[in-house]
């Protein structure tokens, strides 16, 4: 989704501020406790009859595939599968623990794992891994195990590495004089310089917005990281107001000041049609704008009404860059059925699963442009290998350069980091965005802000 789904802090910090009793694992021959405290439960042994998972709700074709492959090899062990479909909901969990009627595995926001260790809700599962016979440094890409892990243990399995590229609209970019090289991060003053050019006004109101950054759309974390800023420190403690953070920052309030202002350019966005036949690039109301890898499959439908490109997402030196946000699969302490959770997880997210995923896609797809494929990025390099070697551009150059550029930013995978405040300090930069972009405050202000209230909630978390 091009809106990353935020749960409040608020929310989450009631949620697990509880003393939870009760929670060690059902493993009765655990050998070992993670760093959370937590016993390690025996993955070997056999599981239980049934298997209830929380927050996963099959939408699509990808997720439906790996679903029913996922659930047809636990049944051949004789154990069945129940899917509460709502979003996971952390003041909800507070409750099934007290109550005792925890679900088996749970689906979460990466950002929320380390809290969870650290509040020993969650169990450690470098074992699990081990014991179904899962390299997992091979399995799944650095930057989103290490997201998951908290004081070096893996907390959960992780699932999609969607990176962002600059999606280009070449009508518009010609008509300004623009290219695509104007669009390099290496240089943000040029990018500044070619989002003035390209931007247009009517009326006093945007009628051609020449670079959306998409911070309206939850994304100013990426852009820190294109500065070489960052959310926290290699500890978890956040560092909003880093000197890069402030910079990055800076540029994003420069280039919304060449295009009418925040105000303006995020309402004029508001209205573009993303999913439709009259989407942003077929009525030419963008020159360059920041997207997910997914995004370029909903354009195929309108191949022969646009005309784009893309250059990869990189950061000041030039260096394409992938940030590694998503969910990922994690096991509740009080799980009454570890072993099948760690099974199902792993089956979910392996390489079988996703290729599987694909030719459901491919099937998809087939149906609205049978020309063209842009790939599916999965979190799996042995998934993404097979999977992106069948891409296909149906001779059209422009969309042959948006999976190229896609396709490069997997070579270079920065985590978001690991913190037991991780949503908080999500949610305290996404506060941020409003007063420094409009004005209302500076940019160091709204930074220095920010990082009063994650290093707060930091400061207790490392209390407990």
């Amino acid at each position: 989704m091009r809106m990353r789904k935020l749960v409040a802090a608020a929310a989450v910090s009631a949620a697990l501020a509880l003393t939870v009793a009760g929670c060690s694992s059902s493993g009765t021959n655990a050998s070992s406790t993670g760093s959370n405290g937590v016993k390690v439960p025996d993955f070997t042994a056999k599981p239980a009859k049934t298997l209830t998972v929380e927050g996963v709700n099959p939408t699509d074709e990808v997720a439906t595939s790996r679903v029913d492959y996922a659930d047809s090899k636990l049944k051949a062990e004789g154990v069945s599968v129940t899917l509460n479909k709502a979003t996971f909901d952390p003041q909800k969990f507070t409750a099934q623990i007290a109550s005792g009627k925890v679900p088996d595995l749970i689906y979460m926001d990466r950002a929320q794992v380390a809290t969870f260790a650290s509040k020993g809700l969650v169990v450690p599962l470098d074992q699990c891994f081990k014991d179904n016979n899962v390299s997992a440094t091979k399995a799944y890409y650095p930057a989103i195990l290490d997201a998951v892990k908290y004081q070096g243990d893996t907390y959960a399995i992780p699932e999609f590495w969607q990176t962002n590229a600059i999606m280009l609209n070449q009508r518009v970019l010609q008509k300004a004089g623009v290219t695509a090289d104007d669009f390099n991060m290496k240089n943000p003053d040029a990018v500044l310089a070619a989002a003035k050019k390209v931007y247009q006004a009517s009326g006093g109101k945007p009628s051609v917005i020449g670079f959306d950054p998409a911070v309206s759309g939850g994304n100013a974390n990426v852009w820190l990281f294109a500065f070489g800023g960052g959310l926290v420190d290699s500890k978890g403690k956040p560092t909003l107001n880093s000197d890069a953070n402030i910079k990055a920052f800076t540029w994003l309030k420069q280039l919304y000041d060449e295009q009418g202002g925040y105000a303006k350019a995020a309402s004029y966005v508001n209205t573009f049609d993303y999913f439709g036949d009259d989407n942003q690039y077929v009525k030419d109301q963008v020159g360059a704008e920041l997207v997910q890898q997914w995004y370029p499959a909903v354009l195929t439908a309108v191949a022969s009404k646009i005309d784009i490109s893309a250059v990869p997402l990189t950061n000041t030196s030039g260096q394409p860059i992938g940030l590694a946000d998503g969910n990922a699969y994690a096991i509740p302490a009080a799980s009454k059925n570890p072993q099948a959770a760690c099974q199902w997880a792993l089956d979910m997210t392996s390489a079988t699963a996703w290729n599987k995923a694909a030719a459901a896609r491919l099937a998809t797809d087939a149906k609205q442009n049978p020309n063209i494929f842009t790939g599916l990025f999965t979190g799996s390099p042995e998934a993404d290998k097979a999977i992106n070697a069948k891409q296909t551009s149906g001779g059209i150059a422009g969309f042959q350069q948006v999976e190229q550029a896609f396709n490069q930013t997997l070579t270079n995978g920065i985590s978001w980091g690991s913190s037991p405040v991780g949503q908080q300090v999500t949610t305290e930069l996404t506060n941020a965005v409003v007063p420094a972009m409009t004005g209302a405050k500076s940019v160091k202000q709204a930074l220095d802000d920010a990082q009063t209230a994650a290093l707060r909630e930091y400061s207790q978390a490392s209390k407990k």
